[in-house]
């Protein structure tokens, strides 16, 4: 299953946990304690102020390396 801005912060985790890595490099990685796990990644990297589709790139690519 490929990753996408619509994807649920808590479906990337379950996908590939280090997942972690990704949304801490862009500084999210507290989204993952508070209860954000059921947003997208779009919501959530809009909110923060981060580009959504780095974030969806750099999912992907931890997929295609797993």
């Amino acid at each position: 299953m490929r990753i996408t801005k619509y994807t649920l912060i808590g479906e990337a985790l379950e996908m590939h946990p280090e997942a972690r890595g990704v949304f801490a490099k862009y500084g999210l990685e507290h989204i993952l304690t508070m209860g954000a796990l059921t947003e997208t990644i779009e919501a959530i990297a809009r909110i923060n102020d981060v580009n959504p589709q780095r974030i969806v790139e750099d999912l992907n690519d931890l997929l295609k390396n797993k």
